[in-house]
């Protein structure tokens, strides 16, 4: 028997280091609940990681496949859609840097609040290849933002309440302190030497 052995040690801890940043990245997205995209132009195809696949709810090895800019404008719903392809339209055009909040429906229905952004990559003539971005599930962070607004408005709206209140109550209780303004001065005017001094403090 003829063999031979080779230290294979330092790939071994490669893969092994790969492996660990891969499960690491893995574990951010879900915390963080974003993932990250590659969308290659020239052949229409979009590399996702894990993080993308849970936030649209699916299975990675039925949809890797079928990730292109088509697919991906239908899971956008229909009222964001032309302000998501019109704002993809000009990034390309105008050769800038992409940022968008969107809603999607994912794959079991539900709508989710949606914020991309997206680096474009050009080839040696300055024309686009690719784009390379993230996109974050900010569902619940819009949903507390949104709850804080309306908290905010209600707030508002008491207070104003509150200063018309305020305001007729003040203006009501103008009228009937006058009278007895008025009403105490005649009194002291006319019966003053008569009341005695307590009668006077009272008054006053």
């Amino acid at each position: 028997i003829t063999g031979i052995n080779r230290d294979i040690s330092d790939q071994y801890l490669q893969a092994l280091e790969y492996k660990a940043n891969k499960e690491l990245q893995q574990q951010t997205e879900e915390m963080l609940n974003y993932g990250v995209f590659i969308w290659d132009m020239q052949n229409d195809k979009t590399t996702w990681t894990n993080g993308l696949f849970e936030i649209f709810e699916l299975d990675k090895k039925g949809g890797d496949g079928l990730i292109s800019y088509d697919w991906y404008l239908n899971q956008v719903v229909e009222e964001d859609r032309l302000r998501f392809d019109t704002a993809i339209k000009n990034c390309l055009l105008n050769k800038t840097n992409f940022e968008l909040e969107y809603s999607i429906k994912t794959a079991s229905g539900q709508e989710k609040i949606v914020s991309s952004k997206g680096n474009l990559v050009m080839d040696s003539n300055q024309v686009p290849i690719r784009m390379v971005g993230n996109t974050r599930d900010i569902t619940q962070f819009k949903n507390v933002q949104n709850e804080l607004q309306r908290n905010l408005r209600e707030l508002n709206r008491s207070n104003l309440e509150l200063e018309e209140f305020a305001y007729a109550a003040s203006h009501d209780l103008q009228e009937p302190l006058r009278k007895i303004t008025t009403f105490g001065s005649r009194l002291l005017d006319k019966f003053g030497e008569t009341m005695g001094e307590e009668g006077t403090m009272y008054i006053n």
